[in-house]
């Protein structure tokens, strides 16, 4: 991924990776359904923008007094459940459809060692 990012840029790509690393953990996986951000923080990020323009979420902004922490930490449960009950499933998914691509070469390599 770095290299076709760099392709571009050949002497500057070092100063890039910190763009290709916020699109890498911004974008939505494969196996999970949902990008890593959300995953580890129960949101998407604030762009650039949000804070140039405002949030389009206010409540997307730090809570400030304990009663805000605790609505706060509720909302961030409630988002972070299904989210991981989602990726749960969706990684059961993709083991199981690697198992079976893995089985499938294996297969393919015993056969011709047998011939």
């Amino acid at each position: 991924m770095i290299r076709a990012y760099a392709q571009s840029d050949r002497r500057a790509w070092d100063t890039k990776l910190p763009q290709l690393a916020f699109a890498l953990r911004t974008a939505i996986n494969d196996s999970t359904g949902e990008s890593p951000t959300f995953l580890m923080f129960g949101r998407e990020p604030r762009l650039s923008i949000d804070v140039l323009f405002g949030s389009i979420n206010p409540s997307d902004d730090h809570p400030a007094n304990d009663r805000n922490v605790r609505v706060y930490r509720d909302r961030l449960t409630a988002n972070l459940l299904p989210a991981f009950h989602f990726v749960r499933e969706h990684l059961e998914i993709a083991q199981q459809n690697q198992r079976s691509s893995y089985d499938i070469v294996e297969m393919c390599i015993l056969s011709w060692s047998i011939l």
